[in-house]
């Protein structure tokens, strides 16, 4: 009997080594032959399972200062959280609600243990929550990250600018219908980057955000400042007022219903970098937008607009006036209302976007810590003109870490801080 009970060990042991190999994409050559196409399948899918791991490692909070470290017990977090892709609905947005509450990296184990999803179940818990803002004030608004159910935008409300990303990824149960009563035409900024990531039922993002013209890109997902990956019903991207992405590239990759990618003058919105654009819809079956200048569109309904308005030079993008108080997006910072190029000598230059007193410089660090904007051990401070998360090459922390000093300085026994 026990013999018996250790050969079944023994098997199923071997049978699950099996299992993971498959879902680990390995192969083995079956001809002499396929030497080259071996070694193209081969770089195609060492390239997507690189995205799927970066991805992942996005939306399960890693930290964008491990995004190079490509260990083997993290790639076998994600093998497994691609595999069992049902994620806890009763947490979607808790880390968007909860101040102060770091993200949690789940263990293998833990993924297997997730409920499935449950259209039902889901519905019902998703009408009886109330969300959070995470508005911090005049508009301003944290990350946000929305998955499993498109109530989740609700979140949104109010929003102007989203100093940090916008992640909106995982929503396999949702119909075109339930993107409908949302639309933010608040929304003209994000500093970070913005990712949409398997979200079913979107057909476009014309209603989301009628009106976001800027991406500034201050954080980047790998190298980009707007992905579009894997999202098996969007038709068009849609976002007509989008003119600027200052900092980082363009990912749109295997959507296969998506039509107007090629239609775009990238370089007119790109400031610099590579973009990726493949494996997207048929353009030929797309409808055209001849009547177009150069035929750069949005949509059939919308052309690209590639001339910059007529605004004020402080400006970035569109505004409602010709003043430098009247801009939706500074070119640089904004104080007491205006668009400046520079702050005022008594304030701190944040984000670069915006100008704070030194107080407020060191309350940023009593808001909830977003990942991807604080690593452990960093903290806001004043130094030097700037609000900056860490000191410079040749300063070291002060005492009361929310300082700066300078080495040569203390080593000859004087300490002298900058702020």
């Amino acid at each position: 009997m026990e013999m018996r009970l250790v050969l079944l060990i023994v098997f199923f042991c071997v049978m699950t080594r099996l299992v993971g190999c498959q879902e680990r994409r390995f192969w083995t050559r079956t001809s002499l032959n396929d030497d080259e196409d071996d070694e193209e399948n081969t770089d195609r899918w060492l390239e997507d399972d690189e995205m799927d791991r970066r991805i992942g490692e996005a939306i399960l909070g890693r930290r964008e200062h491990d995004l190079d470290n490509s260990d083997g017990v993290f790639y076998d977090k994600i093998v497994s959280y691609r595999n069992k892709r049902a994620i806890d609905a009763s947490r979607s947005t808790q880390a968007n609600a909860k101040s102060n509450q770091q993200p949690i990296e789940l263990q293998p184990s833990q993924l297997s243990n997730l409920p499935k999803p449950s259209i039902k179940s889901t519905s019902i818990r998703e009408k009886s929550r109330r969300f959070k803002n995470v508005t911090i004030g005049n508009g301003i608004c944290q990350s946000i990250d929305i998955r499993n159910s498109a109530t989740g935008f609700g979140i949104m409300k109010g929003c102007r600018v989203i100093e940090g990303f916008l992640q909106i990824v995982l929503m396999e149960n949702n119909s075109e219908k339930d993107f409908q009563p949302y639309s933010f035409p608040e929304l003209r900024e994000i500093t970070g980057y913005l990712l949409l990531y398997r979200v079913n039922g979107l057909k476009s993002l014309s209603n989301l955000f009628p009106n976001l013209e800027v991406i500034r890109g201050n954080i980047l997902l790998t190298d980009y400042a707007f992905m579009v990956y894997e999202m098996q019903n969007l038709q068009e991207i849609g976002l007509k007022k989008l003119t600027e992405i200052s900092r980082g590239s363009v990912r749109i990759e295997k959507n296969p219903t998506l039509c107007y990618t090629t239609t775009l003058n990238w370089d007119v919105i790109v400031s610099a970098g590579e973009n990726v654009i493949k494996d997207n819809g048929e353009e030929a079956s797309c409808p055209g937008c001849s009547h177009c200048p150069k035929g750069y569109c949005w949509t059939s309904q919308y052309c690209q607009r590639t001339e910059k308005p007529k605004c004020h030079v402080q400006c970035l993008g569109e505004c409602h006036g010709s003043t430098e108080s009247e801009c939706y997006v500074c070119k640089h910072y904004r104080h007491k209302g205006k668009c400046v190029e520079t702050c005022p000598s008594h304030l701190y230059a944040y984000l670069s976007r915006r100008c704070v007193t030194k107080d407020e410089c060191v309350r940023m660090n009593q808001l909830r810590r977003v990942y991807y904007v604080l690593e452990d051990g960093q903290a806001w401070r004043p130094f030097n003109g700037s609000c900056v998360t860490h000191c410079p090459e040749g300063y070291e922390d002060a005492l009361d870490e929310y300082n700066c000093y300078s080495q040569g300085m203390r080593r000859k026994g004087r300490e002298v801080h900058y702020s």
